[in-house]
């Protein structure tokens, strides 16, 4: 099966990501800031979200958590930056479990024809940062968690 999310790298402190999804802009849009959508797309498959707290609103803080098959906690937070309804979502980034992981995920949303185009940069403070984060397995977590945020913005409203 052909990988629908493509990562590039634009930077030496950059990831970018896009993927396009059969569902209408403020869906995929609410996938992300809606904490029963997040709950049922959000990490791989073999994961059980454990935290989904989110204060949506600039300066508002979010947390994340997920625990693995092992019982191992990954909890990811972060503050949120900027916030553009349906059209972009800045916020920061940290996974818990490592000191100074901070980076930034800037997410952007273009609607054509029915198809949303989400775009994801993360930008890291060092090449070190990001080349850390592509090896963590995030391209495989990402394509498995992006195909039920799929489902979950296709359904929209009926959530």
């Amino acid at each position: 099966m052909e990988k629908r999310t493509k990562l590039s790298l634009p930077s030496d402190t950059e990831i970018l990501i896009t993927r396009d999804f059969k569902a209408r802009k403020p869906n995929v849009f609410d996938a992300w800031v809606k904490p029963d959508w997040v709950a049922a797309w959000y990490g791989c498959a073999e994961q059980r979200m454990t935290v989904c707290e989110l204060d949506f609103r600039e300066g508002g803080a979010w947390r994340w958590g997920l625990r693995d098959e092992a019982g191992f906690d990954h909890v990811f937070s972060g503050v949120y930056r900027q916030i553009d309804r349906p059209n972009r979502i800045v916020f920061t980034e940290r996974y818990e479990a490592i000191p100074g992981s901070d980076h930034v995920v800037a997410l952007g949303f273009d609607e054509h024809g029915g198809v949303t185009t989400m775009t994801m940069r993360i930008i890291h403070a060092s090449k070190a940062a990001r080349d850390g984060h592509l090896s963590s397995g995030m391209e495989t977590g990402l394509e498995d968690s992006f195909e039920r945020l799929e489902a979950v913005a296709t359904r929209g409203s009926s959530q």
